[in-house]
């Protein structure tokens, strides 16, 4: 499904910009797969980079929010947590996943404290993580 593009842009010396960004707004936890696509003037289209993110929204009655994390390969993730009712970013964090389940794929499963956000008066949170190890970035 095709979400939406981007202008190709120029700095002002006319050289293309390198890095771009996009936004994509998710209501509904999930495994999201992203490619960048440029699409030449003459409609050929080369694959730039693919992105893995994953959207869990989670209310804790208990003490600790479980994330699995799986990849297919060794791999760095980026775990962002957040109020799910302001978007205040409560945690950033850098998580190899590195333990390898029957050769199939590897994983990693983290437990993360929320007593602290408790306090606050936090109660939902947003969690996401992004594969480091792919090209893009995703917010």
């Amino acid at each position: 499904m095709f979400i939406d593009e981007l202008e190709h842009e120029r700095d002002t010396y006319g050289h293309f910009k390198a890095d771009y960004s996009y936004i994509d707004t998710l209501e509904t936890p999930g495994l999201y797969h992203y490619k960048v696509v440029a699409i030449s003037s003459e409609g050929r289209m080369k694959l730039l980079g693919e992105l893995d993110a994953t959207y869990q929204s989670s209310y804790s009655t208990s003490d600790k929010i479980k994330l699995v994390l799986t990849s297919k390969t060794k791999t760095t993730f980026k775990i962002l947590i957040y109020d799910e009712k302001s978007g205040l970013q409560l945690l950033s964090e850098i998580v190899e996943v590195n333990d390898n389940l029957k050769g199939i794929n590897y994983f990693k499963v983290i437990y993360y404290d929320v007593n602290e956000f408790k306090k606050f008066g936090f109660r939902r949170f947003r969690v996401v993580s992004i594969d480091q190890n792919t090209k893009g970035w995703f917010t």
